[in-house]
């Protein structure tokens, strides 16, 4: 076993030495890294793991507090007074001048799990992106290593054919000299011809396969180098030397990329699972507020003054409507779509 290996690492060897000769020779990993560059797959595929990060980002953003201001100055107008029938009017004179100033903060203390499990989600979101864009590298990669490797077949059957030609034009050589000392037939030359041609036919059929190998490489990598390069039968040597059964059990047992994405999806619909049921949970919340006022309309007449007033404590929100409306998002239902996931704190719509 030992001493076929090194056999068949000496044929590769001494072939690879013969492409050098004949053309630039490109290893398998510079066409991978020329799609990694070039194709256009990989790069949707890592627009939307840079989204999905994003999204992961803004989640958790939700532990952070809310803090609003609003500032306003207008015109007041004059007011009129009147009875609850509407008589007896009475004009009365407002400051035209008015100012509202307020901050609201709040900061989420409880909400059911609801900011958790939405990160949680997110997370899982950005997993699945990334394990789409290995899938569609690992895809891309062999691919290209299957038109690789039918160029190094054809890079093969020229070589052995190019013997073959080389072997015939000697025959040939011989059967004329042959036919001069009249110990052949013109028949056994013909006859020669005829296989030095049909190896020729062979040799354009291969020539014309390499040609369509070369291109589908060009455009599955946009490799813009030569299209006539040589494999680095060496290295696939290499790698077939390296490969075995258990490393591929192993390989496939770590980086089963399909079986990691189906893990991530039912992770993924287990946190919106619970996250929809976090609607039904009460939400509780410290908020403070200060607000600075120009002038009391509650009197009448208005009175030209500011007024200036806080408030802090904990503000509890229960939505009673989900106890009915929840139970439809929980229920199994047929298809794929699932509806964004919202929820409210105090007035501020996230949305998952």
């Amino acid at each position: 076993m030992e001493l076929q290996k090194i056999i068949s690492f000496a044929v590769a060897m001494t072939l690879s030495a013969q492409l050098w000769a004949q053309g630039e020779v490109v290893t398998l990993q510079h066409l991978w890294d020329e799609a990694e560059r070039n194709s256009t797959s990989i790069k949707v595929m890592k627009s939307e793991l840079d989204a999905a990060n994003l999204a992961v980002e803004a989640a958790k953003s939700g532990n952070l507090p809310d803090l609003n201001a609003s500032l306003s100055i207008g015109y007041l107008g004059d007011g009129v007074l009147t009875d609850r029938n509407f008589k007896n009017s009475l004009h009365v004179d407002n400051p035209h001048f008015m100012n509202s100033f307020s901050v609201q903060a709040s900061q989420l203390i409880y909400g059911g799990g609801a900011v958790k499990n939405a990160v949680k989600t997110a997370e899982s979101g950005r997993n699945i992106a990334a394990l789409n864009l290995e899938s569609e590298r690992q895809n891309l990669r062999l691919m290209i290593a299957g038109y690789y490797l039918d160029i190094c077949r054809l890079w093969n059957q020229t070589a052995v054919l190019d013997e073959n030609l080389r072997l015939c034009d000697v025959v040939i050589e011989n059967m004329r000299v042959m036919e001069a000392q009249g110990t052949a037939l013109s028949n056994d030359i013909l006859r020669y011809e005829l296989q030095k041609e049909s190896l020729l036919l062979s040799k354009r059929k291969v020539a014309d396969g390499l040609q369509i190998l070369y291109r589908r490489i060009a455009t599955a990598t946009g490799y813009e180098g030569k299209n006539d390069f040589a494999p680095d039968t060496v290295q696939i040597a290499q790698m077939v030397e390296n490969l075995n059964d258990t490393t591929l059990q192993n390989s496939y047992a770590d980086n089963g990329v399909n079986v990691r994405i189906s893990q991530e999806a039912a992770y993924l619909a287990e946190n919106q699972l619970k996250t929809i049921k976090s609607g039904m949970l009460p939400q509780v919340a410290v908020i403070a507020e200060d607000h600075f006022d120009g002038p009391i309309t509650i009197e009448v007449p208005v009175i030209d003054k500011n007024f200036n007033y806080w408030f802090a404590g904990i503000g509890v929100k229960y939505s009673i409507s989900s106890l009915y409306k929840t139970k439809r998002d929980v229920r199994p239902r047929s298809g794929t779509y699932q509806r964004p996931l919202q929820f409210c704190v105090y007035g501020h719509n996230r949305q998952i």
